[in-house]
C-alpha cells in the first residue's frame, strides 16, 4: 500500500535530481550535447511536483517555465508499488528523465494525441525512442559523475557503457514487466516496437561491456512487415545494420515479438541474443552514432 509519503520522497528525490541536472550541464554537454534535451528543462524549470491528471494516459505537464514539471502520481505509485525497492530510485529517475526530454522536443500530452491519429504512430514512436536512449544516456553519466567525484581510481575515466549496461540489465525488464504499465504498455504494436529497440539497445550495450564492441551512440528504431519477412533498424535516422534489411528469419524474428507481446521479457532477450546482428562499425555507421 503506497501513502502520500512514500509519493512525496519520490518527488524530493527527483528535485534533487533536477538540480543536479541543472548544475552538471556543462559536464553533461561536453560528454554528449543531446543531453541539453534534458538539462535544458532542469534549468528552465524550478520545481517539481506529482498531480492526477484527467487523463490516465498523461505523464507529465509542464507549466510555463520558471514553473513547476507536474508527473503522473498515478505512475509513480506504481513505480512504488510494483518494483523492487532498490529499483524504485533509478525507475523514477528514468521516467522524469524521459519525460523531460518530451519537454525539449515541445511535445505535450495533447500533441501525443494528435500525432497518435496519423498513420501507424511511427512519429509519436520516434519521439518516444530518443527520450528513452537520452534519457538512459544521461542518467548513465549522471552515476559515471558521481562515481568519478568520489574515486582516485584512474581507470573509472572511462566512459559510460557500463553503468548504462547496468541500468538496462537490472531496471529494464522490471519497468517492462510491471503491470498495469502505462509508462511502456505492451497492448500497442508501437508499444511492441519501442520494446524491441530497448531490448537491442541492451544487446549492444551487453556486448560493448563484455567485448569491447561499439555501442550505438542514438535511438534505435526498428521496422517489420506484417509478414515479419522484412526487418530494418535505425540507429538515429541512419539504416544502420548493414546499410539494408537485417537477414534475420522469419520465425526468429516473430518468436521475439511474440514473447514481447506475451510479457516473457526475458524470454524475448535470450531469443535476441541468440541472433548474430550486424557490428556496428564505420564501415557501416558514421562515427557520431557509435559510443565513445
Amino acid at each position: 500500500m503506497t501513502t502520500l509519503n512514500d509519493v512525496e520522497l519520490i518527488i524530493q528525490r527527483l528535485g534533487d535530481l533536477r538540480g543536479k541536472v541543472a548544475e552538471r550541464q556543462d559536464e553533461l554537454r561536453d560528454a554528449d550535447q543531446r543531453t541539453e534535451d534534458i538539462s535544458w528543462p532542469c534549468a528552465a524549470y524550478e520545481n517539481v511536483g506529482a498531480a492526477v491528471f484527467d487523463s490516465g494516459n498523461a505523464c507529465l505537464v509542464a507549466e510555463p517555465p520558471s514553473s513547476t514539471l507536474w508527473l503522473s502520481r498515478p505512475i509513480l505509485e506504481d513505480l512504488i508499488k510494483l518494483l523492487p525497492e532498490a529499483l524504485r530510485g533509478p525507475a523514477s529517475d528514468w521516467f522524469f528523465l524521459h519525460q523531460l526530454v518530451h519537454v525539449a522536443q515541445g511535445l505535450g500530452y495533447h500533441d501525443f494525441r494528435v500525432l497518435n491519429k496519423v498513420g501507424n504512430r511511427h512519429e509519436t514512436m520516434r519521439a518516444d525512442c530518443d527520450a528513452d536512449f537520452a534519457s538512459l544516456k544521461t542518467l548513465a553519466l549522471m552515476m559515471h559523475i558521481d562515481e568519478r567525484a568520489h574515486s582516485t581510481d584512474p581507470t573509472l575515466r572511462s566512459p559510460h557503457v557500463r553503468h548504462l549496461q547496468t541500468l538496462l540489465d537490472d531496471l529494464l525488464p522490471s519497468m517492462i514487466q510491471m503491470d498495469p504499465n502505462i509508462f511502456i504498455p505492451r497492448k500497442r504494436d508501437i508499444e511492441i516496437r519501442r520494446i524491441f529497440a530497448l531490448l537491442l539497445l541492451r544487446y549492444y550495450y551487453a556486448e560493448a561491456a563484455t567485448h569491447n564492441r561499439p555501442a550505438p551512440n542514438s535511438s534505435i528504431f526498428p521496422w517489420w512487415s506484417d509478414d515479419f519477412s522484412e526487418c530494418y533498424v535505425f540507429i538515429g535516422q541512419v539504416n544502420a545494420l548493414g546499410r539494408g534489411r537485417v537477414r534475420i528469419e522469419q520465425a526468429a524474428l516473430k518468436l521475439i515479438i511474440d514473447r514481447i507481446r506475451s510479457g516473457d521479457i526475458d524470454g524475448a532477450y535470450k531469443s535476441m541474443s541468440e541472433f548474430d546482428w550486424p557490428s556496428l562499425d564505420p564501415d557501416t555507421l558514421p562515427s557520431r552514432l557509435i559510443a565513445r
